[in-house]
């Protein structure tokens, strides 16, 4: 009788997850079905499509919660939050088509920055701006989030138990993706109906709740005196180098930065214990003073590495970061009485600043490298008009390995076109006509060995006239059935053989393949076109095509070695 009142318990928390946040509940479960058709699905452009929505799906989540819970507070006309819900989808449709276009770093970096400014807006969303007790809500959600995740632990371990014991004892195979779904299903339907269902009313009283022991007993006696030893070790490294007159590390700027955020959420975390405990009073007043000058450090660490480097979307982001973090100091250090939903709502705002706007990483990092580029061009007599001319003299080893690490800049996060003096249509193994030197001239150094990696992008894959898509890395772990054949690949010796039963009906070493490409574009780190990484063959039986995504080697006293192939296979078998 108990197991069933627990049973009816759980169901009927459930229901009010569902029947409180239905939209929510919705998209969770979409995005968990759009992953499972993900994890099953072949083609390149249908998995881009998937993966988007699933984005944008994933999205909607805090996007929908934050509104339900401000909803709550208010009693707001239906028609409002109809056309608030209304607004939300259409925004999120909009980003679907304008904003998450394909997967570069623009694109993840800004949709990273959107998720956590929602996900914080969740947060503050019933506490904004003037109610008490938001800080024992915050660890009230934190705590439910930790008991759905080991209830969702727990059941899939459960569910994995009973698979393998069906797979062991009845023979009834199951595969590693059908784990992967079942865990797809616990944490994307199960874990969010289960903490939503425990999320705090909107008119309960938070504070009158007791502050949990476990989380009091780390925070008091081991979280805040580690914090404090650390500071002294900064502090301690900080007079080392004043005394030996040596310029701090770059990596002090990440060590401070990390530690900095950390304790800021530490300071919010202890702050309703501050009334009751002397020892929390201390900690909240002076440590946020005592950082102060290890903060001031670490932006002159930064600072040396920008004016050296220039601008990059990475160093942006901890300079923002920091700069949020000194406020979050200031604050806490003039301030008596301060309010800690200060910080959600802080770092929202400069999370959405960073990727949006004139001002925002991409605009400034790009502003930034094309002045670079332009001083390295002056000072060369490389500036016709708007466009490039060889330079009028020999360009130094380190000149030249910072023209090409600018060059891969923009490749890799943005585009080459977005440097304004180069020519349309640029391209990196074009650079020896416009520059006078080619990159593998700077990293080839004779008699030592030299890696390589040539790549491309696969944007689309044209399937037709084939019956089968696979992909290296299934390849790798276990030979793959398809039909009545068995395709096996070995990563050691990079050969790929076909077989029928024990017939054996194509074998190459893909090696072979590999080597037409580094003889045509060198042992160099390149990105090419499709067509020059893809293969065909074919005899009476089979129908091959290989696209290769990356090929990784060494070049050693002029002796090719290749570590690594990537590819997608193409097949069709000629019953």
């Amino acid at each position: 009788m108990k197991l069933l009142a627990l049973l009816r318990t759980g169901l009927s928390s459930l229901y009010q997850s569902v029947k409180r946040f239905p939209l929510t509940i919705f998209l969770t479960t979409v995005t968990t079905v759009l992953l499972i058709i993900i994890s099953r699905a072949d083609g390149v452009t249908t998995l881009e499509t998937l993966t988007r929505l699933a984005m944008v799906t994933a999205l909607g989540i805090p996007a929908t919660l934050s509104i339900a819970l401000a909803f709550e507070r208010t009693k707001t006309a239906r028609a409002v939050k109809f056309g608030s819900y209304a607004l939300a989808f259409c925004l999120l449709a909009l980003y679907y088509i304008f904003l998450l276009p394909e997967f570069g770093m623009v694109t993840i970096t800004r949709y990273i920055a959107i998720t956590l400014a929602f996900y914080l807006a969740f947060l503050f969303a019933p506490y904004f701006f003037r109610r008490p007790g938001f800080e024992m809500y915050v660890i009230k959600v934190i705590n439910r989030f930790l008991v759905a995740g080991i209830y969702s632990a727990i059941l899939f371990a459960g569910l994995a138990l009973t698979l393998l014991t069906i797979d062991l004892l009845l023979g009834i195979e199951v595969s590693f993706t059908f784990y992967s779904n079942v865990w797809l299903v616990v944490a994307g339907v199960f874990a969010p109906c289960f903490f939503l269902a425990g999320l705090p009313a909107i008119d309960q009283d938070m504070a009158e709740e007791n502050y949990p022991t476990v989380l009091k007993v780390l925070l008091l006696y081991i979280v805040m005196p580690i914090i404090l030893t650390y500071t002294l070790i900064l502090y301690i490294y900080f007079l080392k180098t004043l005394l030996t007159l040596k310029w701090p590390e770059g990596t002090v700027s990440h060590l401070v930065l990390w530690y900095s955020v950390f304790s800021a959420g530490v300071i919010f975390l202890v702050y309703p214990l501050e009334r009751n405990n002397k020892f929390v009073q201390f900690f909240t007043a002076w440590f946020p003073k005592l950082v102060l000058p290890a903060i001031i450090v670490m932006f002159m660490a930064i600072a040396v590495r920008i004016n050296a480097y220039g601008v990059t979307e990475n160093r942006y982001f901890v300079v923002a970061l920091g700069l949020w973090v000194l406020g979050v100091m200031l604050y806490y250090s003039l301030t008596k009485h301060f309010k800690n939903i200060v910080l959600p709502v802080s770092l929202a705002l400069v999370a959405l600043l960073t990727v949006f706007g004139p001002w925002s990483a991409y605009s400034v990092s790009t502003y930034s490298q094309n002045a670079r580029f332009e001083t390295l061009a002056t000072e060369y007599n490389m500036v016709n008009g708007n466009t490039l001319q060889k330079p009028d003299r020999e360009i130094s080893l380190e000149d030249k390995k910072a023209i090409i690490s600018i060059l891969e800049y923009f490749e890799r996060s943005h585009s080459l076109s977005a440097i304004r003096l180069l020519p349309p249509n640029f391209e990196l193994q074009n650079m020896e006509t416009v520059f006078g030197f080619s990159r593998e001239d700077i990293w080839a150094i004779p008699g030592r060995q030299k890696y390589f990696h040539l790549h491309t992008q696969v944007k689309s894959l044209e399937v037709r006239d084939y019956d089968h898509l696979l992909k290296s890395d299934n390849l790798r772990q276990e030979s793959v059935a398809v039909g009545p054949l068995t395709v096996k690949y070995s990563p050691e010796d990079l050969k790929l053989v076909v077989v029928r039963g024990d017939q054996e009906l194509y074998a190459r070493n893909l090696q072979i393949f590999a080597e037409q490409v580094v003889e045509r574009h060198g042992a160099i780190s390149l990105e090419l076109p499709v067509q020059d990484m893809t293969f065909a063959e074919e005899n009476e039986i089979l129908k091959i095509r290989f696209v290769f995504t990356g090929i990784t080697g060494n070049d050693e006293a002029s002796q090719i070695t290749f570590e690594n192939l990537e590819f997608y296979l193409l097949l069709k078998f000629e019953q």
